[in-house]
């Protein structure tokens, strides 16, 4: 019995486990990549976007008065000097 080559068991997988493969990190590379960087934003560009809603809500107030609004309105430029 001693010569008979050893007979593998079906569920014996122990020697073809894989690990995952993670990605290597560099050592001059501390900072995240692409989406994964923190966003922060600048101050102009808050004041500026600030004042672009602004802007953007004027011109929606002008170009389509409410019907209730237009008699307050119309009253404003009349009383208005030229």
């Amino acid at each position: 019995d001693t010569s008979r080559p050893e007979e593998k068991d079906d569920f014996d997988f122990m020697d073809e486990m894989a690990s995952p493969r993670l990605p290597v990190r560099r050592l001059g590379e501390s900072t995240p990549k692409g989406s994964a960087k923190k966003k922060t934003a600048s101050f102009n560009g808050v004041l500026s976007t600030m004042l672009r809603h602004r802007r953007l809500e004027q011109q929606e107030i002008n170009s389509s008065p409410k019907k209730t609004d237009s008699a307050a309105a119309t009253a404003n430029v009349k009383s208005q000097p030229s």
